[in-house]
């Protein structure tokens, strides 16, 4: 190097993206080692039966056209390439989303490197890639044979190759695939499909500020239009679909009004609720609210119509109880923030029995979001790249708020934080060496948020919201597997821990438990 010259700052190049990739994959593996004989690797896990049933259509073409679309098929899709190649091999597909959760690492850490300073972009990745690889709750969730793991990936690698298409990147083929890629990814989370198109919107807007009139009109808008017909063209035949089938050409499942109706409704607790009279399970609780649709409205109803029901149901929750109503988003925000959470799905803790591995990935979903939050008020307005994730993180926080609060369903917003805050982090080197009275201008903001969010992720979850039978549902739903699956002897065990904690229903507890024992009786007299 001359004299005179000044050192290139590193980039962001495909050796870190490896490199992240690579240190996300080595916990990953190695919860997918300890879950791959467990109940968390098979159907176990709520909604997977649901999911398997509808591949299984799909690959007798007897789903399009044909089979209502009760849940959104998405993660139904990604399902079904794995399902012909290797059976309903539920490990198996435990290990791919863990494959492509070490992807989503990386993409990850592209998009905050992308939202750096120039200078800052390699450090900014590797902090983001590497938080992003150590947290344990977005590992758990996303290692669920579930489809949040694949929406992530769907989501970050859709937006990566958006963001490259205003610096001419990948040609367009390009902004075509980001939006099939964001497309797929609300397929499997509904909510996904608002958010996104919140976030194209803010980020032509911004693009086209930044770049001005001319190459506004011959790469920023072409662009962004290539991506809006590329999201409706994969969500053209689910709309047609579910014209012909039920009557509405919505692309996604008909679950969205109960699901908003258990989140909202007078007591409700904000994590969605065991509503009376319902089954819980996927197809069986929606059946039922079909039916009570039918019962309330005194008539005939299509399955895209008692969802509507529940809908107008909800919305009239928030018209007739204001005061209710607003405390419970106050609750809900309060509930996103907090380290912990309430899930009916896989509680993380519960299946600590399973794998040790998230647990020791301690970094708490209430830090990532307060350094999320101070990297959005820093960053949001220095790039088109950060005010469209800044507008996909509000769009898409709004949308859990409004329906239910959950670690699982909050768990999408994970990646989006971790982005802004990599970017932070990677700044505050630069900041604290200015002058003092600078700096504290400059952090002054993001501090004040990152205090406030950390402080109320504290706050403890039994202030929140209080189901203190929830361990005992856990056991009972965990008795019923082993009972159907095997060892007898845990599925006595689950039963006995059901019964001691007072979980409902005991009588039929106390026949699954004696059902266990001859079961355990009959399998111990083969030779």
């Amino acid at each position: 190097m001359q004299r005179g010259q000044t050192r290139a700052a590193p980039a962001w190049t495909w050796r870190e993206a490896a490199l992240v990739f690579a240190l996300a994959l080595i916990p990953r593996l190695a919860h997918w080692f300890f879950v791959r004989g467990t109940p968390l690797a098979g159907e176990y896990v709520p909604d997977l039966s649901a999911y398997l049933f509808a591949a299984q259509r799909l690959m007798a073409s007897a789903y399009f056209f044909v089979e209502p679309m009760v849940m959104s098929p998405g993660y139904a899709l990604v399902l079904a390439p794995q399902y012909i190649l290797f059976g309903p091999d539920v490990p198996l597909f435990v290990l791919v989303n863990a494959v492509l959760d070490a992807g989503s690492a990386a993409l990850c850490g592209g998009l905050a490197a992308g939202i750096a300073a120039p200078d800052l972009t390699r450090r900014a990745g590797l902090i983001a890639g590497g938080l992003y690889a150590l947290c344990g709750p977005l590992l758990f969730y996303a290692l669920l044979p579930l489809g949040e793991g694949p929406a992530i990936f769907c989501l970050l690698l859709g937006l990566t190759l958006l963001f490259r298409a205003r610096h001419g990147a990948g040609g367009t083929l390009a902004a075509w695939l980001s939006g099939a890629l964001l497309a797929l990814a609300a397929l499997i989370r509904p909510n996904l499909a608002p958010a996104a198109l919140l976030a194209l919107a803010v980020w032509t807007g911004f693009s086209w500020r930044k770049a001005g009139r001319q190459f506004g009109q011959q790469a920023i808008v072409p662009a962004a239009a290539r991506c809006l017909l590329g999201f409706m063209l994969v969500l053209a035949p689910f709309m047609a679909h579910n014209a012909a089938v039920a009557g509405k050409a919505s692309p996604f499942g008909f679950q969205g009004g109960f699901t908003l109706y258990s989140g909202n409704h007078p007591g409700a607790s904000g994590v969605g609720d065991a509503l009376p009279g319902f089954e819980n399970t996927p197809y069986m609780v929606l059946v039922h609210a079909w039916q009570r649709a039918e019962a309330e409205s005194g008539r005939e109803l299509s399955l895209a119509e008692a969802d509507a029901w529940w809908y107008g149901k909800a919305l009239r929750f928030f018209v007739d109880n204001p005061a209710e109503a607003a405390g419970l988003l106050g609750r809900k925000a309060l509930l996103l923030l907090n380290n912990a959470g309430v899930d009916a799905t896989a509680n993380i803790g519960f299946s600590a029995r399973f794998s040790p591995v998230p647990g020791l990935l301690a970094l708490p979903a209430g830090l990532v979001f307060a350094l999320g939050l101070a990297g959005l008020a820093r960053l949001w307005r220095d790039s088109p790249e950060a005010a469209a994730l800044a507008a996909l993180l509000a769009g898409q926080a709004a949308l859990v708020l409004l329906f239910q609060v959950t670690p699982r369903y909050r768990v999408v917003l994970l990646p989006l934080a971790l982005c802004f805050a990599g970017a932070l982090c990677a700044q505050l080197t630069g900041l604290l060496r200015q002058a003092p009275a600078e700096s504290r201008g400059i952090l002054a903001a993001p501090a004040v948020v990152f205090a406030l969010a950390l402080g109320l992720s504290f706050i403890p979850l039994k202030a929140l919201v209080d189901k203190p039978g929830l361990e005992a549902q856990e056991h009972a739903r965990l008795a019923h597997y082993y009972l159907l699956c095997g060892p007898q002897a845990k599925a006595a065990e689950e039963f006995r821990a059901a019964l001691a904690l007072g979980a409902p229903e005991p009588e039929r507890l106390k026949a699954g438990l004696a059902a266990s024992l001859l079961l355990r009786g009959q399998d111990a007299s083969r030779p």
